[in-house]
């Protein structure tokens, strides 16, 4: 199953609601697409694109409580609906929401291979691999004018999975650090970040240096040297190098 790791941003969208069993859940979405559809009119002010592409079209769903936790045995809610600006107002008769900051593994699909992609990622890919699923699974329509093609959005983690100074997974919030204020961090581990404050000042290449030991280990790459390009790659991407002068070498 090829599946991608992204992280998102807390994002806004507004839409058409509903609510219903999770058996034959398409008997109660599809008209809640109908209804979104069909009155688009009365949010395209607020929509975000680029040009005339709608720039996220999502099916979101949520527990009944509007947590974004899962659905239950009874069901759930979904709401159809595009991303819009933070500050949007849903006109009467739209629901706005607001998607909190979260770590996805993301599987694009055909609609006829929805539910087997669905399946094979909670009941295998997820814990095979040694993952929690967090919260809703997410629909992102990556061609508006296009329902065949989806990309399932399976949340794995509150804020970044990885460290944005190490790359370290963090599988659960015992290995996340901590603000000032003790709450968990969204984007740093326990070794890298405590009480809102960087555990060392190492530059960007000495801490590359540090990781390469445990990246062996892991057996994610064959040799020190491929390990240290392959985090040239990516970590000045991340959080904590990335417009930093500590990206620099001392």
């Amino acid at each position: 199953m090829n599946m991608q790791y992204v992280y998102k941003e807390e994002f806004s969208v507004i839409g058409k609601l509903g609510q219903g069993s999770g058996e034959n859940p398409w008997e109660w979405i599809n008209p809640i697409w109908e209804n979104a559809n069909s009155n688009f009119n009365e949010i395209e002010a607020f929509v975000k694109k680029e040009g005339d592409i709608i720039e996220g079209l999502w099916g979101i769903m949520s527990d009944f409580d509007e947590t974004f936790a899962r659905w239950d045995k009874n069901g759930g809610k979904y709401l159809a609906c595009c991303e819009v600006e933070s500050d949007a107002v849903a006109p009467f008769g739209w629901v706005k929401w607001t998607v909190p900051s979260q770590t996805y593994l993301v599987a694009k699909c055909k609609q006829e291979d929805y539910l087997s992609v669905f399946e094979g990622a909670i009941q295998d890919y997820i814990p095979n691999n040694h993952l929690q699923l967090v919260g809703a699974v997410h629909e992102h329509y990556p061609e508006p004018g296009n329902p065949t093609l989806v990309e399932l959005y399976f949340p794995i983690a509150k804020g970044n999975y990885f460290c944005q100074s190490c790359g370290m997974p963090m599988n659960s919030d015992k290995e996340r650090g901590t603000e000032k204020d003790q709450s968990k961090s969204e984007d740093y581990c326990h070794y890298c970040y405590m009480e809102g404050t960087f555990c060392s000042d190492d530059t960007m290449e000495e801490m590359i240096i540090s990781c390469i030991p445990f990246v062996l280990e892991a057996g994610e790459c064959s040799d020190a040297e491929t390990a240290r390009n392959d985090m040239l790659s990516y970590f000045p991407k991340m959080n904590r190098w990335k417009n930093s002068k500590m990206a620099n070498t001392k």
